[in-house]
């Protein structure tokens, strides 16, 4: 009868486990139960190339998840700003025009297309601009201003873009020029690829015309933007 030791001894020896040769394998393997966990939140994100507009979307904006994808589309890089559509011609289906005189004529120039009725995909842009002569200057007047209903001339996309920032900048002002800008870009850069602008022209207008007057824009039945989203969104999708 063999004893402890010899029963040791005799019994066929396992092959020692060959280490793990890749630090992300021993983490994996630390982790225990945890690894299935965190694949399957991997496996669940949408099946695009991380060099796509899909981060730009707003259900990709929404996702939360761009973060987690290197090398993901610069947002920016997609559109232009309104700075540049004031120095830059404009795609076709607008005119750009000239800048009235003091007292709101254009005699002198080429009138631009019009914000207020402007029309796209079945959508047209609410009345939100129009201008009025004073003593010095053709004044721009947004539709929450008093006395907006009795003016008559609709001022153009150049002079929306035109309005001041700085202090005397104005809620729907900022969301205007954010609006033009977006309705440029999305002529000039649209499409179907994977870097293209991520918003039709219908879109953006249906967009303005939920907030400008202070409402809100159902993203989904459970996400709302106010006006401050909406520009902040468009605001995203340019750069200089």
């Amino acid at each position: 009868m063999l004893g402890d030791n010899e029963r040791d001894a005799a019994a066929p020896q396992q092959p020692a486990e060959p280490p793990l040769q890749n630090p992300s394998r021993r983490r994996w393997a630390r982790a225990g139960m945890a690894a299935p966990v965190v694949l399957g939140s991997l496996a669940s994100q949408p099946v695009l190339g991380t060099t796509t507009r899909y981060w730009c979307t707003i259900s990709g904006k929404l996702s939360g998840n761009v973060s987690n994808h290197e090398n993901t589309l610069n947002c920016k890089t997609l559109g232009k700003s309104p700075g540049y559509w004031k120095n830059k011609s404009w795609p076709a289906g607008f005119t750009k025009g000239t800048l009235p005189s003091n007292s709101c004529s254009f005699s002198g120039g080429t009138a631009g297309t019009a914000f207020n009725g402007y029309m796209s995909g079945g959508k047209t842009l609410a009345s939100a601009f129009k201008m009025k002569p004073t003593t010095d200057m053709c004044r721009i007047v947004d539709a929450t201003e008093s006395g907006y209903g009795s003016l008559t001339l609709n001022a153009t996309m150049l002079q929306v873009l035109n309005t001041g920032g700085g202090l005397n900048d104005t809620v729907i002002a900022s969301l205007g020029r954010a609006t033009v800008a977006s309705l440029l870009n999305a002529v000039a850069f649209g499409g179907n690829g994977p870097d293209d602008y991520p918003l039709t022209q219908a879109k953006i207008i249906e967009m303005f015309n939920a907030v400008y007057l202070g409402g809100s824009y159902q993203v989904n039945p459970s996400v709302s933007w106010n006006r401050d989203q909406v520009r902040n969104y468009f605001e995203s999708l340019y750069g200089a």
